[in-house]
């Protein structure tokens, strides 16, 4: 019957070409030839008298930048989505001494407080301004830290949004 090929017999050219080919891809560490030999009290034995060393592919040049790729991408929007956190914090920190001063529960000339409320409403004033200027006059109502906590919150869920679809692509640096 000729030269069936494959296991149950001589291999093709192809099929030795194609094995050596998937031994190039394969990253498990040794391959053990198991061979079968006639037991002497009966049944069949099983020895491993040949150990084959494959070749291990090596990693890529680029994988350590890659892997720290991912690692700084991962550390841009935790920090991203921090500061947005914190920036709510001190908006709402900023009304709430707000409130409390102009009802006079707190008290304004005292220098803690003042320092406290200055450096908020330095901090926030710029970018509640700029809300301020779009927003219609509601005569004592200022909404523009609603408008803002809402701009805030929409920007981290955007930034989540956009850290998990690079997750998912596989953010290929």
């Amino acid at each position: 019957m000729g030269n069936p090929g494959g296991a149950e017999g001589n291999r093709t050219p192809d099929l030795v070409i194609a094995n050596d080919a998937l031994y190039q891809l394969s990253y498990s560490p040794d391959l053990i030839v198991i061979t079968e030999r006639a037991h002497p009290g009966g049944g069949i034995a099983y020895h491993w008298p040949q150990v084959k060393y494959l070749p291990q592919r090596a990693p890529p040049a680029t994988a350590a930048p890659e892997f720290l790729g991912h690692i700084m991408v991962d550390a841009i929007f935790w920090l991203a989505d921090e500061l947005i956190g914190l920036y709510i914090f001190a908006v709402i920190a900023a009304v709430v001494i707000s409130m409390l001063m102009s009802f006079g529960i707190i008290n304004g000339r005292n220098q803690i407080v003042y320092q406290v409320a200055d450096f908020l409403d330095r901090l926030t004033s710029p970018a509640l301004n700029v809300i301020r200027r779009y927003l219609p006059n509601f005569g004592s109502i200022d909404i523009s830290p609603i408008i803002l906590i809402l701009l805030l919150d929409a920007t981290r869920l955007v930034l989540g949004d956009v850290h998990m679809r690079l997750i998912v692509a596989g953010l290929n640096l």
